[in-house]
């Protein structure tokens, strides 16, 4: 437990800082880094999250992922023909599922446009749900410039030398984001 303490603690300082106007949007993005085996406590604590963000004076809008594939599949009028043949989903050149991935990013793109201002901390969760469908870094990539507040992203896996590796089995990626990482991991 005392890690996710040490990662509230820190997100709690972080947020706290004043915000520089005008800065670019990698600069906005935060990763909350974690291991995968706290998932389970992480979510047991999110409302530490948004307290922090609202007594540092920011708005909070919170999107959990965990269920966003399945939805859509739910939602798609193929999803009997997808069933029967997985193969027919189509992937792009990343590997991702590239109507899912659209889908996912332009919906979470409304939802920015009308829930945040550039005082509103944007938080992700559950991306460990979209492992195999659609890669993190597209996903922060097709949104982060609609964030004009922080977009904060709940990351279940490791960070070294500035690169980021989702989950502990897929390779990552090098980003430059604000990185905040749980104490001892």
């Amino acid at each position: 437990m005392a890690r996710l303490d040490s990662l509230i603690s820190k997100y709690r300082e972080t947020i706290a800082t004043p915000w520089s106007a005008g800065v670019a949007a990698p600069q906005r993005v935060i990763f909350l880094i974690y291991s995968p085996l706290d998932e389970l406590r992480l979510r047991a604590q999110f409302e530490e999250f948004k307290i922090a963000t609202k007594e540092a004076g920011h708005g909070w809008e919170h999107q959990d992922l965990t269920n966003a594939f399945s939805s859509w599949m739910m939602e798609h009028e193929y999803r009997e023909s997808y069933f029967k043949r997985p193969s027919m989903l189509m992937r792009d050149a990343n590997g991702d599922l590239a109507e899912f991935s659209i889908s996912l990013i332009t919906k979470l793109r409304t939802r920015i446009d009308e829930t945040c201002d550039e005082n509103t901390v944007f938080a992700l969760s559950g991306i460990g749900s979209l492992f195999g469908f659609m890669h993190v870094s597209r996903l922060v990539e097709g949104i982060r410039d609609r964030v004009h507040g922080r977009l904060v992203i709940f990351f279940p896996g490791d960070l070294k030398d500035n690169h980021y590796r989702f989950l502990d089995a897929r390779d990552g990626w090098d980003y430059m984001a604000l990185a905040i990482k749980a104490e001892d991991y």
